[in-house]
């Protein structure tokens, strides 16, 4: 792991520091370019839910929301049958690559939870 300085305001370092563990990971999920809707709204959600520093259990119990969970099994399901359209396709990719997202907080979660980070 790399570890960068940088000059900040005091405002926005305080900031950082109070999003604790997941501050690497917010940031990185900024970064990430999501061209649709519904990915870019359960990114920003995930963000906020991060940004709140949870403990490591609440990020074990985190799922995105009802509606973005019916999206992504819709995509699935017109995958899975092979009626799914160029776009849908470039969709599901991002909802794949959140997805990755969610497994490796899950994962870091995990190791939290057991003082192994």
């Amino acid at each position: 792991m790399v570890e960068i300085t940088m000059q900040v305001s005091n405002s926005l370092a305080n900031r950082i520091q109070s999003f604790g563990d997941w501050s690497a990971t917010i940031i990185e999920l900024s970064l990430v370019d999501f061209q649709y809707k519904q990915t870019r709204e359960a990114r920003s959600r995930l963000i906020d839910f991060l940004s709140h520093n949870p403990s490591p259990q609440d990020v074990f119990d985190y799922y995105v929301s009802d509606k973005h969970q019916k999206r992504l099994d819709d995509l699935l399901d017109l995958n899975g049958e092979g009626e799914i359209s160029d776009l849908q396709k470039k969709e599901l990719s991002e909802w794949t690559k959140l997805n990755h997202y969610s497994i490796l907080l899950k994962a870091r979660a995990a190791k939290l939870n057991k003082g192994i980070a």
